[in-house]
Order: C-alpha cells, then sequence, then structure tokens
C-alpha cells in the first residue's frame, strides 16, 4: 500500500464516524490555510483521478472552494458528490451554503431541511439554517432555528450570540439579554454577543453601560466591529438614534464616538469626522477615535492625510484594520509594492479580515501579476460575499489569464448583487466585447455610462467600444477622461497607447506605453503597447514571459522582425504562438504576411485562408490575400479579395500595423477614401498595381479627370488584361 492509499484508508475511515471531524483533522480540509488552498485541492484532484467514483473528495475540495468564494465551482463539486452517493447530512449542508453564496437563499433553505431531515439533532445543522434565515430577512424562524441548536447544544457560545442578536432584530431586547450573558459566560472574547448585549442595553435605556460594552467590543476586536445585520438598511439608522439618545443622557465623548461610528456606517463621513474630532479630547481610547478618524478620511477622499493618520494609529496600537486601510491608501497613491507588506502583516495578524485579502489582490493586479492576485481576491470573495470591488477584481485578474467564462461569472455576480454599480456593467462590457458580443456590450456600456459618466471603468467599456468599432480618436478622447478619473491604471494607458499608435501618433503612444511600464512592469498588456509603439522585438519577449501573457506577444515580436526583415525570427516566433494558441486568426493572418513578403506564395495564401476563415471580419486579410491571389495569376479572385477589404473597413487602420509603404494598403485607403494622393503613392510603390490602377482610375472619373481615368484604364489592361471588364461587373466604377 502507498501512502496515497493509506492516507485516503485513514479518511475514510474518519468520515465514517464524523464527517465534519474527518474534514478537520486532515490537513486536506479543514487545517488548510488560504496560500495552500490550491495545493490541497490539487492533492484531491489526483485522488479522483484514481477513484472517480468516490464522493467524498469532490465534496472536500467543494468546501476549498467554497471558502475561496468560487461558489458556482464548490456547487458542481457538491452536486457530483451527492450523485456518487455522498447524501450525508454534511455534504447536504455545504451544497446549501454555496448556493446561498450564488444569491438562492431559498435552494439553500431546502438543502438544510434534507440535511436536517437526516440528522435531526445536529445542532451545528440548525445553527447554519439559524444564519440563513437571518440574512434572508426571516428572522422568526432563525430566532427559532437558533433556540432548537441551543437545546441540542446549550454550551455552544456562537449559538447563544446568534439566539440573541435574532431576539433583539425582533424588538425583543429584555429576551435577548439572558441569550447574550449566556454567550458571554461561555466566551469572554465573543466579540459578537458584546456587541449586541451593548445593543439591547442602550435599547432599555441602560446608556453608560452599552456604550462600555461597544467600547469594550471594538477594544477586543482591533477597532474593527463587523455590524452583522448590515444588510438591513435601517440598521445604522437605528445605531445612530440610540447614540444620540446616549449623547443627550450625558453619555460624553464615548457617546459621540460610537454616534460618529453609526453615521460612518451611514456613509456620512463628514458628520462623522466631526465626532471623532471630537471624541479625540475626551475620555475615549485615543488609538480608536485616531483610528476611525483616519478611515473616514480615506473615504473623503484625502488619501494621503488617511495615510498618515493610519501611521498615527499604529504607533499607538498595532491592529490588522490598521495595516490593512493604510495599505489600501498605499495602493490608492499608486504604491502597490509599499502597501504589500502592510496587507500581508493583516491578513497574518486577522486572516478574516477581507479588507486585507481585498486590496493586497488589487496591488497584485497594479503590478500586472494576475496570477499572485487571484489567491488572495478569492479569499476576499469567500470573506466579503456582497463586495462589488472583489468581483470585480476577481473578473479582472480571471480575464487577464484567459479565463473568460470565469471572468465574466463574477462580473454577473456583481452585477446582481449591485444593480446600481457603474463599474460592473463597465467590466461586464469589456468582458462581453472580448467574448464577442458586441450588442450586450454596447448595452452594458451604456448603462454604466447612464448611471455615472464619470466613473472610469465606464470610460473605458465606451473606450473598448470605440476601438472594435475603428473609432480611434474617439477611443483616445474615452480614455482620456478614465485616466482623469483613475491615473494609476495601467492598462488605460496602454489602451491609450494603442489608441494613438492606430491613429497616427506615435510620440505620443510611446509616451504612454512607457508610463504604463513605469506603473505596473510585470503587466504584459504595457509591454505589449510599448513593443508596438517602438516596434521592438524585446519588449515584446520580456511581455510573452509573464503570467497570463497568451500568443499575442509573440505575434506583435513576430510584426517587429518582420519589419526588419528577419523573416526566419519571425516566422519561429508565430509558430511559437501558434503552438500556444492553434488556430489564433492573429497568429495565422501575420504568417500569411510575413510568407508574403519572404516570397512564399502559396504557403502565404493557405495561413491567410485559415486566418479568414477563423475571423471573417478582419479586413486586412482580404487585402494581403488579394495580392498573393496577383502573384499567382489570380487577379480576378484577387479582386474579389480587395473589395471585400474595402466594404469591411473603408478607413484601412491596417497602414498603422503593417506600415505605411504596402502598395496594396495604400490603394485600399485611397480607393475607401477617394484620396488621390494614395493611388499615387501605391503607384510609385507598385506601378503595376491593378488594385491601384483601378482605383486611381475610378477617382479621377468622380473628379472629371476623363483623360487621366482614360490613361490609367490602358495601363490597368495591360496590367490585368480582362481585369475591367469583372471590375464593372463588381460594382468599382
Amino acid at each position: 500500500m502507498n501512502a496515497l492509499e493509506a492516507r485516503v484508508r485513514r479518511i475514510e475511515a474518519a468520515l465514517k464516524r464524523d464527517p465534519r471531524a474527518a474534514w478537520g483533522a486532515d490537513a486536506w480540509g479543514g487545517r488548510a490555510r488560504p496560500e495552500a488552498y490550491e495545493r490541497a485541492a490539487a492533492a484531491l484532484t489526483s485522488v479522483l483521478a484514481r477513484w472517480p467514483r468516490r464522493a467524498w473528495p469532490y465534496a472536500w475540495r467543494g468546501e476549498i472552494r467554497r471558502d475561496q468564494g468560487r461558489y458556482a465551482e464548490a456547487l458542481a463539486d457538491f452536486e457530483r458528490a451527492l450523485r456518487l452517493g455522498g447524501r450525508d447530512a454534511w455534504t447536504h449542508a455545504l451544497a446549501a451554503r454555496a448556493r446561498f453564496g450564488l444569491g438562492r437563499g431559498a435552494e439553500a433553505l431546502s438543502d438544510l431541511e434534507r440535511a436536517c431531515r437526516l440528522e435531526p439533532d445536529a445542532a451545528w445543522l440548525h445553527s447554519w439554517r439559524g444564519e440563513i434565515c437571518r440574512q434572508l430577512g426571516r428572522r422568526e424562524e432563525a430566532a427559532a432555528a437558533y433556540a432548537r441548536a441551543a437545546a441540542l447544544d446549550p454550551k455552544d457560545p456562537l449559538v447563544h450570540a446568534w439566539w440573541g442578536a435574532a431576539l433583539r432584530q425582533l424588538g425583543r431586547p429584555a429576551e435577548a439579554l439572558p441569550r447574550l450573558e449566556r454567550a458571554l459566560e461561555l466566551s469572554p472574547e465573543n466579540g459578537l454577543a458584546r456587541q449586541e448585549r451593548g445593543k439591547c442595553l442602550l435599547a432599555l435605556g441602560r446608556f453608560d453601560e452599552g456604550l462600555a460594552e461597544f467600547t469594550r467590543a471594538a477594544e477586543d476586536d482591533s477597532g474593527r466591529l463587523q455590524v452583522f445585520d448590515a444588510d438591513d438598511p435601517s440598521e445604522a439608522q437605528r445605531l445612530e438614534t440610540l447614540f444620540d439618545a446616549a449623547l443627550r443622557a450625558g453619555g460624553g465623548a464615548p457617546a459621540r464616538a460610537w454616534r460618529g461610528w453609526a453615521r460612518r456606517l451611514r456613509r456620512e463621513y463628514r458628520a462623522a469626522l466631526g465626532d471623532f474630532s471630537a471624541a479625540a479630547k475626551g475620555a475615549f481610547p485615543r488609538w480608536l477615535s485616531t483610528l476611525w478618524k483616519a478611515e473616514v478620511l480615506l473615504r473623503l477622499g484625502e488619501t494621503r492625510a488617511a495615510e498618515h493618520g493610519l501611521t498615527a494609529a499604529l504607533r499607538l496600537r498595532r491592529n490588522p484594520f490598521a495595516l490593512a486601510w493604510r495599505g489600501e491608501a498605499r495602493v490608492r497613491l499608486g504604491r502597490p509594492t509599499a502597501a504589500q507588506s502592510d496587507l500581508k502583516a493583516a491578513g497574518r495578524l486577522d486572516p478574516k479580515c477581507s479588507q486585507a485579502w481585498l486590496w493586497l489582490g488589487r496591488a497584485e493586479l497594479d503590478l500586472g501579476r494576475p496570477d499572485r492576485a487571484m489567491p488572495a481576491l478569492d479569499r476576499a470573495v469567500g470573506l466579503g460575499r456582497r463586495h462589488p470591488d472583489a468581483w470585480l477584481w476577481r473578473a479582472e485578474a480571471r480575464g487577464r489569464l484567459g479565463d473568460l467564462p470565469g471572468a465574466l461569472g463574477d462580473a454577473d455576480e456583481a452585477v446582481r448583487l449591485h444593480p446600481d454599480h457603474a463599474a460592473g456593467y463597465g467590466v461586464r462590457a469589456r468582458l462581453r466585447l472580448a467574448a464577442g458580443d458586441s450588442e450586450k456590450a454596447g448595452a452594458d456600456a451604456q448603462r454604466a455610462l447612464n448611471l455615472s459618466p464619470r466613473d472610469p471603468e465606464a470610460r473605458l467599456a465606451e473606450a473598448a467600444l470605440l476601438r472594435a468599432a475603428g473609432d480611434h480618436a474617439g477611443a483616445v478622447r474615452a480614455l482620456g477622461a478614465a485616466l482623469a478619473a483613475a491615473p494609476l491604471r495601467a492598462e488605460a494607458w496602454a489602451w491609450r497607447s494603442e489608441a494613438r499608435r492606430m491613429s497616427g501618433d506615435l510620440r505620443g503612444a510611446r509616451a504612454d506605453a512607457v508610463r504604463a511600464v513605469a506603473l505596473a512592469p510585470r503587466f504584459a498588456g504595457a509591454w505589449v503597447a510599448l513593443s508596438e509603439a517602438r516596434r521592438s522585438s524585446s519588449d515584446a519577449a520580456k511581455a510573452a514571459r509573464l503570467p497570463g501573457a497568451g500568443a499575442w506577444p509573440l505575434v506583435v515580436g513576430a510584426k517587429a522582425e518582420a519589419g526588419r526583415g528577419a523573416y526566419g525570427r519571425a516566422l519561429a516566433l508565430l509558430s511559437a504562438a501558434l503552438r500556444l494558441e492553434p488556430g489564433s486568426a492573429k497568429a495565422l493572418a501575420w504568417r500569411g504576411e510575413v510568407l508574403r513578403r519572404a516570397g512564399r506564395a502559396r504557403e502565404a495564401l493557405a495561413s491567410l485562408d485559415a486566418a479568414a476563415a477563423a475571423e471573417p471580419g478582419t479586413a486586412w486579410v482580404y487585402a494581403v490575400r488579394a495580392e498573393v491571389k496577383r502573384s499567382l495569376g489570380r487577379v480576378r479572385d484577387g479582386l474579389e479579395d480587395f473589395k471585400t477589404a474595402v466594404r469591411l473597413n473603408p478607413r484601412c487602420e491596417a497602414l498603422a500595423d503593417l506600415g505605411s509603404d504596402h502598395a496594396v494598403l495604400l490603394a485600399w485607403r485611397g480607393r475607401a477614401l477617394g484620396s488621390v494622393k494614395d493611388l499615387d503613392r501605391a503607384l510609385a510603390l507598385d506601378p503595376a498595381s491593378p488594385w491601384a490602377l483601378l482605383s486611381r482610375a475610378v477617382a479621377r472619373g468622380e473628379k472629371g479627370d476623363r483623360a487621366g481615368q482614360l490613361a490609367d484604364f490602358q495601363a490597368l489592361e495591360r496590367a490585368a488584361p480582362g481585369l475591367l471588364s469583372s471590375a464593372a461587373g463588381g460594382g468599382m466604377q
């Protein structure tokens, strides 16, 4: 028996005794630390590869995924476990928590009811049922479930605390107090019970005791009290009313500080700032008032003042929330590297500090490291299910890593949870555009702009749609608006670099790309933009080595090499791109162009045919294929491709990519825009170009130059006998 078999046997023996205890006793289960989650999931995947009909590895892997905030993946694992016979109460309960994480509360309750029927005397199941009922606003049912759990396990302090909280929410503070006091007898450090006892005492008019309980709870909780019923919009208002009453009753500095705390919950930051400043002069813990005042400054956008205030708070007392908020301030100030040490320290001090994981993920994204951002953002989603930025930033990370379905799923969840959040629609618009759904992308972008015209995500979505439509000047303007609101967004600088390059502003493109690289030296898109602007294969090579880069940097490097005439190196890079992404339309198209330049027309035609089949809307592929067909003697076929290119993209933006000395592209633009100057340049490069001769003849006729038109028609007949009649039949005249 090998080590894996022995371990599986030990786990299965433990599962027969108690599934929950087995989960908590093994490093593949409950002892897995956040940084070890992927290793644990991989180990369970290897177990399933060998024993695919086992239910418990699916359940265990699902619980790891749920703890990471990957609710859809978790639920798929739990459902597979249930189909394979893992019909124990534990697996049903885990499925319930995943469904609740996906916003499917009624289904979650059904799962828990099935679990309770299987184990009617399991206190933890009734407690979980109470939690879900409470969060769904079904408070009477929640109180009854907690009462049942307490009867089954009278020594569980959390059950008593939640029961008391449910009774207090029902407006029964006198009944709640004994439950909360019992919770504190069992666990004096229970922050939930102490905070809820404070609320009950205030509601009963015992203001001094209530304020003292709140202050002690804050001291125990490092200054960051949770509002356990924050989903109730009236809760903060009720708290402010209670603290107002305490202040009128002579509560002094503590009442003023706690009223500021309630106002902060209501996002009345200016009023809260006044309360915290006044409390700092009275008998209230100075570190708490300093901490809260600094956090309010952060919410008001006074980021440098907030950073100084949080540093002062940390000198008074080191705590995870001061570190997390200072890390957030430093990310907002464009110093993600400096922020990382604060955010990692906050996570070590309090692994449940969702703000630390959230901003650590943002710092890694700003540094261009989506692979490192993912574990932190998984943790943030798992801890703060309703935080829109956690879902949106994870969508961004997944998108950069090439997981478009996962990214869209996260963006959908962000929009579902916060339908009035402009950024959610903006991010989803860009992802939908990347998935090829331009109609829905346009609707999302418009909704984002309607909700908040200055939101940077709304402007980035607008720019993406304008770029896709070929309006690069419009994209430059939209990206300028986005950068005015978010000047530290590296991807916005990279995208504006591309838009400027495509509109002919190479100097501006280089400057923007340099700024993008300076902000995020490990963001592949920044190096790609710099490579395009400088036509540098070495910059593209740096991009290709970064996580989530994909095949595009290799294509960009090939373009740069082809521009120098190094066709062998260009083809090697394109072959590598096609190994990485077989069937990539961009790699196939550029392979066709490089082969054309190298004089290998038949191979070029095969590659361009494949590119046109993979992505039929790329206009320049048809223009280049027209030229290849001409070199193979298929001029009439080439004419059809040339007309297709003109129809698909009248602007002929490909000149920015393929070079201004490309005769067929100059002929294309000259025909589309009626520019005789472009057509003259095309014919100077290639005097026998049928596309340029035909297009110039049409342009001259439109301007009334009949002699010039006749001369061009005669030259066309010499260059391509019989083509003139084909052109006349196809609508080129």
